[in-house]
């Protein structure tokens, strides 16, 4: 396994996850480019943020460097497995050990 510098070494956290029709993967840096169209997309804010207004491009770069690819982040980029094209995230938060529970995000962006 490869892992990106400063990232814990969690074993269980796996590179990859192969389904039928997408491949979940590790996100990279070079999928900052996706977030800047899916998040400052007035759609997406409202449906996966919460939010009336899109994300200003500071605020995804801060998202992405904290939560995307940050030490606790543990969040897998979607591929559309026949064409390896990325078309979206997905996340786990709010980990709660004690009562074995998690947040799941997806956010399909294409």
């Amino acid at each position: 396994m490869v892992y990106r510098a400063g990232m814990v070494h969690r074993s269980w956290f796996p590179d990859e996850l192969e389904g039928e029709r997408v491949v979940l993967r590790r996100h990279v840096g070079g999928n900052l480019a996706a977030f800047h169209r899916w998040y400052a997309d007035p759609e997406i804010a409202r449906l996966a943020r919460y939010q009336e207004a899109p994300m200003r491009p500071d605020e995804i770069e801060r998202f992405f460097a904290s939560r995307v690819l940050g030490n606790e982040a543990l969040a897998m980029a979607v591929h559309e497995k026949a064409t390896n094209r990325l078309i979206g995230t997905c996340a786990f938060s709010q980990l709660d050990a004690a009562n074995g529970s998690a947040l799941y995000h997806i956010t399909i962006g294409e």
